[in-house]
């Protein structure tokens, strides 16, 4: 599946990160363990950092916004980076709004944690974060090499 998700900072902040063209089972398949991460959040609000650089399609928009956990009432902000085709960037954008989920668009991973980290007063020192660690887990998860190429 090319959609794989850790704990970024536990109970405070999901890492996914997904690849090629993510088919409409697969991305029905993100709602149970996001729900998971949601209700096992140890915040009052969970942030979601996706890693959209090699991503090539999303399933079309009315499958997208049939997904439970993008109304949660846990969930935070969503911070998309490396998304390449404005397209997407598009789509992305309208789902979030009919959903009204909090959707940001940055360049990188740093870009993210620093948004986040001025957003959300209650995260950890996101500076201390082990990517070596979270790349491992990703590795463990089934994220092939080359996808995580750019993540430490």
């Amino acid at each position: 599946m090319p959609i794989k998700s850790t704990w970024l900072v536990k109970g405070h902040i999901i890492f996914a990160v997904s690849w090629g063209e993510v088919t409409p089972d697969e991305f029905a398949a993100t709602e149970a363990p996001m729900q998971q991460f949601l209700n096992n959040a140890e915040a009052d609000f969970l942030h979601v950092v996706v890693d959209h650089s090699l991503l090539e399609s999303l399933p079309r928009f009315q499958q997208m916004i049939q997904r439970a956990w993008g109304t949660h009432p846990r969930l935070g902000w969503v911070i998309f980076y490396g998304v390449q085709s404005s397209v997407l960037a598009f789509q992305s954008s309208m789902t979030a709004q009919l959903l009204k989920v909090r959707l940001r668009f940055v360049d990188t991973l740093a870009d993210a944690l620093t948004y986040l980290q001025q957003a959300d007063n209650t995260l950890p020192d996101l500076r201390a974060i082990d990517m070596e660690s979270i790349r491992a887990q990703l590795l463990a998860s089934g994220v092939p090499e080359h996808v995580l190429m750019g993540q430490t």
